[in-house]
């Protein structure tokens, strides 16, 4: 049984519960029919409606396939062809954010999946917090073609990182109307 069925499957047991108080001899096969179909379609609406839990990880393969092709693609390309000189070191950090990004965003859409929070994360906080994890590994690569990180300023960084999202998620969580 796939995801979706398991929800389709109990919204038509829920119609033929309905449908069986409410006794088939007081109504005609049509009106059986636009019952089953009505209390269906109102459990699947609401089932599809229901904003509790994160989005599956299945809707960001797309974007991480993209991301990730392109990104490690360009910066094997920009590795092998080019002299580092200031232009393509800039757009290897470029590349690299990009690449990282597309390749950890389906692992940050299957941690925010298994560990629920309140309010539930929406993609666009999901692409945020794998643009950090994309951001933090060039920043790292930069401080270390400068020889000053230490593994100190690289805790202290990804605590800062961890404490600015943090704070991000305090603040739609300060806003979140569960009515909505």
């Amino acid at each position: 049984m796939k995801h979706g069925e398991s929800g389709q499957v109990l919204a038509m047991s829920i119609c033929f519960r309905h449908i069986a108080s409410l006794g088939v001899h007081q109504m005609s096969y049509l009106r059986v029919d636009q019952a089953i179909l009505g209390c269906y379609n109102r459990c699947r609406v609401k089932q599809i409606m229901d904003k509790s839990t994160s989005p599956p990880v299945t809707a960001f393969l797309p974007a991480a396939f993209i991301l990730g092709v392109a990104g490690w693609a360009g910066l094997i390309t920009v590795i092998v062809t080019t002299l580092p000189t200031v232009g393509p070191r800039w757009l290897f950090f470029f590349l690299s954010v990009i690449a990282l990004t597309g390749t950890i965003l389906p692992g940050v859409a299957f941690l925010n999946r298994r560990f629920p929070s309140t309010p539930p994360p929406t993609p666009n906080v999901i692409l945020r917090q794998a643009i950090w994890v994309g951001v933090y590994v060039p920043t790292l690569t930069w401080l270390q073609i400068a020889r000053v990180l230490t593994p100190a300023m690289a805790l202290l960084l990804a605590v800062g990182f961890v404490l600015v999202e943090g704070l991000l998620r305090l603040r739609e969580r300060s806003q979140w109307k569960p009515n909505e």
